[in-house]
């Protein structure tokens, strides 16, 4: 995890040396969390570049730039070469590479092959080039984009500005602060065909793609973009593997993709949640090395089981795990929000984004060596994990319901089509209920898997920016095993005959791992990271940041909208805020809290200085096992006597004759203002719900229905924590 800021001024437009280089001075001071170990730089002929270190690999060495021995190639590079080893055989003298840095490698690989050097190259990594030869200036970025690197390219007055992150670029006053409402406002749709990256969310800034490649002519200015990898160009030169052999080809890739990550010089640990992705890594991480792991505890992840399986995992694996209590107990305050935002600059944060930031501030402050954390992140979007999310069904997945995931990708994607098509407005109607075909418009992949990523590849691009960032602010790496490209091609070449045994349920992960787990473990059906139940507890708690000093966080919103031309206006927000806060289940909260990050983060940008973000301050504590079961008697536990009430605005309805595409007879559905929000599959609270009268006592409904109360209790608690139900008292 490092830093890289710079510009380059070409043609005639060259500024003052003392001016360009209190510019850079500035702008590499925005990323001190990002590169604390080291401060170094480089100019050549209107190239200025600075850079900040976190020194991992080779930490008494490995000082950037790096210089190819004929001293043409200059690199800086953010992240890690992980075939660094193999890579230095294919180079004479490699000898003479000793800073024991992977990255040193770039500049003599880039000045044998030229572009082809990144094909060659397994790694996460955001890299400048200096080609004198060529004279050329090159931003890279990795095969998915795990790094980040924006950039300004401003031809009408000789300008290419660029940096890791977004506030490094505010310094320069070349660079707009404009936040860019109309992106935010689109976001979060089903993406069109080939958006497979977010935008920088601020007019003028742009992104370097996932395996981009943006040349820029020192002389000339000429700019122009490029890609050195596609996903299935590399998965059509493997061979597919028979249904007998795809768990275990699997698991190779994934144990050698660990292997490769759990190299460092410096101390690495482990986010684990209980779910199988963090737990699979644990799991082949282990025989390497003894690393320390850590899982957040808290009223959501005990409801949802996820604390329990984390302490089960390591208990089982051997490996150390601190029980960290991150909870609305320890709320933030508008500051800390303020401070999250500036360290993400990203307005779809909210709890989750939280709890990261914080769990990251207790390991610096309790492990001040260890300086890379492994996720497990981009396991879903690749291996079929928001089905569920997808299909609206809660139970238990399993091949046979491909048919309804299928279903719902080309609903949505033709949706998609419909809905920004270049059509009249009137023929809108006449796709969406057949009289017209709404495939003529869809111009989306046809595969069920192709369909699923294209789906789901901006979510993974969302979350590897705020993992970066949340990690960053306390001078942290994240790596990413299942983001191996390896992997991820051969992912991409199982036959479609087989999708529907091996990503569903994730099953091929499930199956690639059993044996190094326990059942339960192995088995264990997908959960989502604080959301499901125990939900409320955290949106509650972000909640409270909106009450908090009488709604300031509102009046910021207000103001930035106000000043940068946006749609918020005080009034309209504070009535928001207000129909949000006063439903017990607080339906809205996301939406709200996005609206209210975009106007703040609006404001920040436009008026406060780039500072780099503070990290987290007083650290959650680690719970013992009696603040273990402190927590766990703390939850939310019916009894007999209590009173319930369907929340407000809720209605519970049953299919008798479906129609098309709907679920079978007999489901029982949940209504919210007659839009339909769950599907509930337990006849017993089935009964229950529809007895509910705000009036009688569990036990009276009970008694009435002929229910068993023991049996009753545990989805009575998941409607509570999923908002369905309201306990008066």
């Amino acid at each position: 995890m490092c830093g890289i800021v710079g510009f380059v001024e070409f043609g005639n437009a060259r500024s003052a040396a003392a001016e360009r280089r209190a510019v850079l001075a500035a702008m590499a001071s925005t990323l001190a969390q990002r590169g604390p170990d080291e401060s170094t730089g480089l100019e050549w002929q209107g190239v200025s570049i600075a850079f900040r270190r976190l020194s991992i690999n080779g930490i008494d060495g490995g000082s950037q730039p790096f210089h190819s021995r004929d001293g043409q190639i200059s690199a800086f590079v953010n992240g890690e070469l992980y075939n660094h080893v193999e890579l230095r055989r294919t180079l004479s003298d490699s000898a003479l590479l000793d800073s024991g840095s992977d990255c040193e490698v770039l500049p003599d690989l880039f000045a044998r092959h030229g572009a082809g050097a990144f094909e060659r190259i397994n790694g996460m990594f955001a890299a400048v080039v200096l080609d004198r030869r060529a004279r050329q200036l090159l931003l890279i970025r990795d095969r998915l984009g795990i790094k980040p690197l924006f950039y300004v390219y401003r031809r009408d007055i000789g300008r290419l500005i660029f940096g890791s992150e977004l506030k490094a670029l505010f310094p320069n006053t070349d660079v707009p602060r404009q936040f860019d409402w109309l992106a935010g406002l689109r976001s979060n749709r089903w993406p069109k065909p080939g958006e497979d990256s977010l935008p920088s969310f601020f007019e003028g800034i742009q992104r370097v793609p996932p395996a981009g490649i943006v040349r820029i002519g020192l002389d000339s200015g000429n700019m122009e973009v490029s890609r050195f990898w596609d996903l299935e160009r590399g998965a059509a030169e493997l061979e597919p593997p028979s249904r007998s052999e795809a768990p275990e080809r699997f698991r190779t890739l994934l144990a050698d993709s660990v292997r490769y990550r759990v190299t460092a010089d410096a101390g690495i640990g482990l986010f684990l949640s209980g779910g199988i992705d963090s737990v699979a890594i644990a799991a082949l991480a282990a025989p390497h090395r003894r690393i320390p792991t850590f899982s957040v505890w808290n009223h959501a992840t005990v409801a949802s089981g996820d604390a329990f399986a984390s302490q089960k995992a390591a208990q089982s694996l051997g490996l150390p795990n601190d029980a960290v209590r991150i909870d609305g107990a320890d709320a933030p305050l508008p500051d800390d929000w303020r401070n999250l935002l500036w360290a993400c600059e990203l307005f779809s944060i909210t709890a989750e984004q939280w709890y990261k930031f914080q769990l990251h501030a207790h390991v610096r402050n309790r492990y001040p060596g260890l300086k890379v954390i492994l996720l497990g992140q981009g396991a879903d979007e690749f291996l079929g994990g928001y089905m569920h999310w997808l299909t609206g069904l809660s139970r238990t997945l399993d091949a046979g319901d491909l048919n309804h995931v299928e279903r719902a990708l080309a609903t949505g994607q033709q949706e998609r089509a419909i809905e920004t098509a270049d059509i009249n407005p009137i023929y809108r109607p006449l796709f969406r209920d057949g009289t017209l075909n709404a495939g003529a418009l869809d111009d989306g992949p046809g595969g069920t898997w192709q369909r699923y990523r294209g789906r789901y590849r901006q979510n993974l691009d969302y979350h590897l920016w705020h993992e970066d960032r949340t990690a960053a602010a306390h001078g942290i790496e994240n790596r990413v095993p299942f983001l191996d490209h390896r992997l991820l091609e051969f992912v991409a070449s199982i036959p479609e005959s087989q999708r529907a045994r091996w990503f569903v349920n994730k099953r091929i992960l499930r199956e690639a791992v059993a044996k190094l787990l326990p059942v339960e473990l192995a088995r264990r059906r997908k959960g989502y990271f604080f959301y499901g139940p125990g939900e409320l507890d955290a949106h509650r708690m972000v909640a409270q940041v909106l009450r908090a000093d009488n709604g300031a966080l509102l009046d910021q919103a207000a103001a930035g909208s106000l000043a940068t031309d946006g749609p918020l206006t005080e009034k309209g927000l504070r009535s928001l805020t207000k129909q949000v806060l006063e439903d017990p289940a607080l339906r809205g909260l996301t939406t709200l809290m996005h609206l209210v990050n975009m106007g703040v983060l609006a404001d920040m940008a436009s008026n406060a200085p780039s500072t780099p973000p503070v990290r987290g301050g007083e650290p959650p504590a680690i719970l013992d096992d009696r603040g273990k079961r402190e927590l766990l008697d703390a939850q939310v536990n019916p009894g007999a006597n209590s009173v319930l009430a369907l929340s407000a605005a809720l209605s519970l309805l049953e299919v008798r004759r479906p129609g098309r595409n709907e679920p079978p007879a007999g489901t029982s559905l949940v209504a919210e203002n007659d839009e339909l929000i769950e599907e509930i599959h337990n006849p017993a609270l089935v009964l229950f719900l529809m007895r509910v009268d705000g009036r009688s006592s569990l036990a009276e409904i009970a008694a009435e229905a002929e229910l068993d109360i023991d049996e009753l209790l545990p989805p009575i608690r998941e409607a509570l924590d999923l908002g369905l139900l309201v306990q008066l008292h």
